[in-house]
């Protein structure tokens, strides 16, 4: 049996997807968390907050023109469930900002692109 096969043989009123689909996700995530330990490590950013605090600020910016720090410090706050204010917000991206962004702009590019196909989409 293909493990490929395996979807479609599964009952599609099935409550969830098959076992293997499962599985497939989970290692997919998992090595994807992995690849952000990595990068860490490979440029020399701290941690993967760090890359997550950048991908948002620049997504942000990107897609407003403005930095909104009170409002990128909010999101950030929640993810990481405890106080993180403006003023630390500002503080983080004036130091950390521009490094970051010249090994990553890809990434909020990317972001930004994604976010105009999906829209446009709808």
């Amino acid at each position: 049996m293909n493990p490929s096969d395996l979807d479609t043989m599964w009952p599609k009123s099935a409550p969830a997807p098959h076992p293997s689909v499962t599985i497939r996700a989970l290692r997919f995530y998992a090595s994807s968390l992995r690849k952000f330990d990595r990068i860490s490590n490979d440029t020399g950013i701290s941690s993967s907050d760090m890359l997550a605090k950048y991908a948002i600020s620049a997504y942000v910016h990107r897609a407003s023109g403005g930095f909104h720090d009170a409002e990128v410090s909010t999101l950030i706050g929640a993810v990481l469930r405890s106080v993180y204010d403006e003023t630390a917000h500002r503080m983080w991206r004036s130091r950390n900002y521009e490094r970051i962004d010249v090994g990553f702009s890809f990434l909020p590019n990317l972001l930004v692109g994604i976010g105009v196909v999906t829209s446009s989409q709808m």
